[in-house]
């Protein structure tokens, strides 16, 4: 993750604007995967659930360079707490994964899984 600790009275502006978020967003992919990442568009994406919208916001679609098995990769950032925490998710364009909205879908559903308790 990038230090966001850098004081300086115009950082907090530059640091939220989109172009530093694609930023953000290209590093952990890159990271993640251990592949050079290109970004090539971005895509508004909403994820409902009985109606109402749990999820809203822009995913970033990568091309990645060296991956031995996905040709792209989605990523975006969200507040899961609704504050200043920013956690960033990325994922594979590996079947069945084969959108932004899947790769939201499948995203938001392997969290709910993971939070439910041991049945």
């Amino acid at each position: 993750m990038l230090d966001r600790s850098f004081d300086h009275p115009d950082y907090a502006a530059a640091a939220a604007t989109p172009h530093n978020v694609a930023i953000d967003l290209q590093l952990e992919v890159e990271r993640q995967h251990a592949c050079k990442a290109v970004l090539i568009a971005t895509e508004p994406v909403t994820e409902t659930l009985a109606g109402s919208a749990v999820w809203q916001g822009d995913v970033h679609h990568f091309v990645l360079c060296g991956h031995p098995t996905a040709d792209m990769a989605y990523a975006w950032s969200s507040s899961p707490d609704g504050g200043a925490t920013r956690r960033i998710v990325a994922v594979l364009r590996l079947p069945p994964i084969n959108s932004a909205q899947s790769a939201v879908t499948a995203s938001i559903a392997q969290e709910r899984k993971a939070s439910r308790p041991p049945a």
